[in-house]
């Protein structure tokens, strides 16, 4: 006895992804056979549906996000790429400190240096006598 694999007309439109009035319509124009038909419907063979229409394959829509999975060394690499943006963060942030800090160290040297040469110039105005001081 052989051991054959049917389908009803909804199980034959799930493995197809086609409307069961499709499948319907094709028994109706003879384009698929049917094994036999019984009180709950027709008994289609495996064979004689995928000949008509190709079982359906998954597909992915546009809005099905992929989903991959890592190798080992894929997750290896990627621990690896990790801690070097981690580093290379880091050492970026440090950089921005120290170019904050020697911009805070220009000021105060311009505002030193300022102050020193307002103080010289003050210094070579004709010193006065000591009367003229006291006077005022």
């Amino acid at each position: 006895m052989e051991n054959r694999t049917y389908f009803t007309i909804g199980q034959a439109a799930k493995e197809t992804g086609k409307a069961k009035s499709t499948i319907k319509k094709a028994i109706d124009n003879s384009e698929l056979s049917v094994a036999e038909k019984t009180a709950r419907g027709f008994k289609i063979e495996a064979s004689e549906l995928f000949r008509v229409f190709p079982r359906k394959t998954e597909e992915r829509s546009q809005n099905t996000p992929i989903e991959q999975t890592e190798t080992g060394e894929e997750r290896i690499e990627n621990s690896i790429l990790k801690a070097k943006l981690e580093l290379a963060d880091q050492r970026y942030d440090d950089a921005q400190r120290t170019i904050e800090d020697l911009r805070s160290d220009r000021d105060a040297w311009k505002h030193q240096a300022t102050a020193l040469i307002e103080d010289k110039s003050e210094k070579n105005q004709p010193r006065r006598g000591w009367l003229a001081r006291l006077v005022g």
